[in-house]
């Protein structure tokens, strides 16, 4: 008799079930956190040079089997990346990456698009000593 009982709840469980699991799944994607940096391949990342972030060469470099890795621009951290496929097109750009951060440091990636590339205004650009 008890087990009648279950089977008689058992569709609307697996109903709250679908939207608390669907709820869930909409929650980390508005709560994802983004940064702008580069996704690169991890030995040019721990080279540490910036101007050398850009171009084809780190996409040579992942599908020779070097993890892909995301360069913070604020902060220079380097952070492997969970789900590095999602965002492999973009490798060896200057991107806004928008996932979550693991406890780790790692990133749970779930897209990136195309940084917008900031100009330096005059006061930003170095002058050099006047005679």
């Amino acid at each position: 008799m008890p087990e009648a009982h279950l089977r008689e709840r058992d569709p609307m469980s697996k109903h709250w079930l679908k939207l608390a699991s669907i709820l869930l799944l909409g929650s980390s994607v508005l709560l994802a956190e983004q940064w702008t940096g580069w996704l690169v391949d991890q030995n040019c990342a721990r080279a540490g040079d910036k101007s050398k972030f850009t171009g084809d060469v780190h996409k040579k470099h992942v599908e020779d089997g070097e993890p892909l890795v995301f360069v913070g621009e604020a902060d220079g951290k380097i952070h492997t990346l969970v789900s590095p496929d999602r965002v492999k097109a973009m490798t060896g750009q200057k991107v806004l990456l928008k996932g979550n951060l693991n406890p780790d440091g790692s990133i749970e990636a779930q897209s990136a698009e195309k940084a917008a590339v900031t100009a330096l205004t005059p006061t930003q650009i170095p002058q050099s000593p006047r005679p």
